[in-house]
């Protein structure tokens, strides 16, 4: 019965079976509402989460190794974004910098790489920060962002999504979903311009 509604495109009566039926997962029915061409929950912010979600859902399941949807959560931290201060207990992290509709930095953390995580994309202390790489880009547009400014600037131009990942699923769990996220989302600062 969904699949017949959603292709009458009545987007209001879909939503309303869903209801109807207790079933209230956001995820669940972005995925049907995607699978025929509605429009999505949430507006411009939900559409990245939801396709992440369904990234690692289908990329993990092609391989054979389904990644369950209870052992990670995408948090998206928005735009202006205020920057985690911790990388909780037992916990890994993909960790993604966009600036429209641009991905800037896709990286990965974990317990002993927390200071990554939380704090080091944002200043001019630590290698091949975020910062460092706005900075020295000929092609920034902004002309007032400098060193005395660009933590604000990343806070205040830069949405931030973060994928919360149990630390059990393994370093290969991480390297997957960053990978995947590096091959959809090609960021301009990560590898060097010389391989791309």
């Amino acid at each position: 019965m969904v699949s017949v509604l959603l292709q009458i495109g009545q987007f209001d009566v879909s939503i309303d079976y869903f209801i109807a039926h207790g079933k209230y997962d956001i995820f669940k029915i972005n995925e049907v509402l995607f699978e025929y061409d509605q429009p999505l929950l949430g507006g411009e912010l939900m559409d990245y989460v939801h396709e992440i979600d369904t990234l690692i859902q289908k990329v993990s399941l092609a391989i054979g190794n389904p990644i369950s949807r209870d052992t990670y959560e995408i948090v998206d931290r928005g735009l202006p974004h205020i920057p985690p201060t911790r990388l909780p207990a037992g916990k890994m992290a993909i960790y993604m910098f966009l600036h429209g509709d641009e991905f800037l930095k896709i990286g990965k953390a974990n317990q002993r790489s927390i200071a990554r995580f939380c704090s080091q994309h944002y200043g001019l202390n630590a290698p091949s920060t975020l910062a460092k790489s706005l900075l020295s880009d000929s092609g920034m547009s902004d002309p007032n962002i400098d060193p005395s400014n660009i933590k604000d600037w990343i806070k205040s131009n830069c949405r931030r999504i973060d994928i919360i990942i149990n630390a059990d699923l393994g370093v290969f769990t991480l390297e997957l979903i960053e990978g995947v996220m590096h091959y959809k989302y090609e960021p301009k600062y990560e590898g060097f311009a010389s391989q791309r």
